[in-house]
């Protein structure tokens, strides 16, 4: 109660210093010259206006491009074939056998061997290759195609590479080749 009593004494105070300055016609304003006022006033102005700038974050698309904007090497990749199981789409659809990656015609190929599976008996219906490009090692795999091999029932396996052609080996022991230029099959 005592502390209401004190703001309740200053505010009186303060509102008899007010009646008084504004009675006797003198103001704050008329105790600087107008020059030294004209000069405070700019200068908390400009204080103002500097508080107020806008002084947003960059968006995160502004960092995205300014990040990819720095030169830095990419990963390192190794043409070859690669002993794998797993690949960019479910194994209900596509037994991966084995995969090989490497650049053809300036992109770089993923291609997968192994079958295609029949969905409503779950077994290998065929061997296939499964080709998926990029265009860098940061870039999102595209696919080329799902190209079946002619008569066979099994999978498929990639034995060799020469250049862009893929020496395959069939599940009964047979040798195909597969063009990656082209994307076509050959004895």
């Amino acid at each position: 109660m005592a502390w209401l009593i004190g703001v309740a004494a200053v505010l009186v105070t303060a509102a008899a210093s007010a009646a008084a300055v504004s009675g006797s016609g003198a103001s704050a304003a008329s105790k600087h010259p107008a020059t030294k006022l004209a000069r405070m006033q700019a200068a908390q102005y400009r204080l103002m206006q500097e508080k107020s700038a806008d002084r947003t974050k960059p968006s995160y698309q502004a960092g995205l491009r300014e990040a990819e904007s720095v030169n830095r090497p990419g990963p390192v990749r190794h043409a070859g074939i690669m002993r794998i199981n797993e690949g960019p789409f479910s194994p209900a659809v596509f037994r991966i056998q084995d995969a090989y990656q490497g650049p053809v015609d300036g992109a770089w190929l993923l291609a997968y061997a192994g079958a295609v599976v029949n969905i409503s008996t779950g077994e290998a219906a065929g061997g296939a290759l499964a080709v998926y490009s990029e265009r860098n090692a940061s870039d999102t795999l595209r696919l080329v195609g799902n190209f079946r091999a002619p008569a066979t029932t099994g999978p498929i396996m990639i034995t060799g590479v020469h250049g862009d052609i893929l020496t395959i080996k069939t599940q009964a022991g047979a040798a195909l080749t597969f063009d990656l230029a082209t994307d076509t099959y050959g004895d």
